[in-house]
């Protein structure tokens, strides 16, 4: 079985999760909104994007990570 598989699941549901959530706060800033001040919801959005990208090494000390988690939840 591929825990890949479940782990984009997961990832998915966690972005549509603070998709809401930001949303929500533009929804909430919406009326003070000027048309001077204006800010797209799609440009809120890739305001609160994380800037650094995961580097090559982090994602193998990620991966050793699930395999050591997997490797004590299924048992063979």
């Amino acid at each position: 079985m591929d825990y890949r598989i479940g782990l984009r699941q997961v990832f998915y549901i966690l972005e549509k999760d603070i998709e809401e959530k930001l949303w929500s706060k533009w929804l909430a800033i919406y009326p003070n909104m000027k048309q001077d001040t204006f800010i797209s919801f799609t440009e809120f959005k890739e305001m609160h994007k994380p800037q650094k990208k995961v580097a090559q090494s982090d994602k193998k000390r990620i991966d050793k990570m699930v395999d050591g988690i997997r490797a004590g939840v299924v048992r063979k």
